[in-house]
Parts: C-alpha cells; structure tokens; sequence
C-alpha cells in the first residue's frame, strides 16, 4: 500500500518530506511538492488506510500545509489520484475501501468527489482475456451510471497489439476521456 502526498503551489518541499517521514521510513521524493510513502507493515502503528490518511493530513495542517493524500496499492495509482482529487483519496486492488460511508459523504459534501481506481481490466489483457476486459467496464458502467463519483482507470500499453485488433477502439468507447499517463 502507498501513499501519495500532494502540496499546495508554494508549499515548503522539506516540510512535505517530513510529513511524510513522520509515518514511514520508506519515502521517495518525486516532484519538489510530491511525496510517496510505502506504508506496508504500517497499519499496526497508526490503523487502517483511513485512519492513515487522516492523520497525515492532520499532521500536515498542524505544519500549515494543505495536502491532497491518495493511498492505493501501487505509487502509480496513488500519484494518479493525489494530483487530480482534493482532500484524502482511497483506493486498494481497484476497489474503494469503504465505499459505502464515502458515497454518503459525497452525497452530503457540496465539493467532495470519490474517485475509484479500476486495475482489473489490466489483469485480464495480460491474461488475454480483453473481451471480459470490456465486458467488465460495460457491466461498471451500467452499475454505476449516475453515482456521484469517477472510475480512472489503467491499462498499460503493451496490451494494445496485433492480437486483440479492437482492443484500443472498444475500451476508448466505454470512456469519456483518455489521457496517455505521461500526460497526468
């Protein structure tokens, strides 16, 4: 599991390391506002991905620094999430981690949006499975349609190739916007 932290423009990029530190040893400094935690083994010390979240944003505004906190269970995704989701961002394997109570919150929030990161489709190309693949964003799509929050989602660009011709046009159909990942 990681944790992306995101600074506000002007933020002090040592005191976003040491928030940063101040949870994991494992830390890698990305971009002079961005900071990524390993967080495996560390939910002994501080609680589930929630509660970490929480209390690295409560750290951060107690140093005077906004932060947007996405964990997930990759760097990418978490980096993904944190630069394009305000506040603290959820996601493990795909799924939100209490989706229920956070959909309530959205509901409530006049601001607040939940964003779910979708990994699977990318185990089933690599498995060659892209027909369950797309059937899988269309039943997500019909699940969801109208819910108050947004599905990313990743396919790696080794699963577009000869073999699976359609593959590229038919998952570009089920999605309103797509973005090359060295685009975000």
């Amino acid at each position: 599991m990681f944790a992306a932290l995101y600074a506000a423009e002007g933020s002090d990029a040592g005191a976003v390391l040491d928030v940063g530190r101040a949870f994991s040893p494992r830390v890698e400094a990305h971009l002079p506002r961005e900071v990524i935690l390993d967080l495996d083994g560390l939910t002994r010390l501080f609680g589930d991905a929630r509660t970490i979240g929480a209390e690295i944003r409560r750290t951060a505004a107690d140093r005077k620094l906004q932060l947007r906190v996405a964990i997930a269970g990759s760097r990418t995704a978490s980096r993904l999430l944190a630069r394009h989701r305000a506040g603290l961002t959820l996601a493990s394997d795909g799924d939100l981690i209490d989706a229920e109570s956070d959909r309530i919150a959205v509901a409530e929030g006049p601001t607040s949006r939940l964003t779910i990161f979708g990994n699977l489709v990318m185990s089933l190309t690599s498995d060659g499975n892209a027909i369950a693949a797309i059937a899988l964003e269309r039943h997500w799509n019909t699940l969801t349609h109208g819910l108050p929050f947004v599905t990313l989602c990743g396919y790696a660009m080794s699963c577009f190739h000869d073999d699976v011709p359609t593959l590229w046009s038919d998952a570009c159909a089920e999605h309103s916007v797509l973005s090359h990942a060295s685009d975000v």
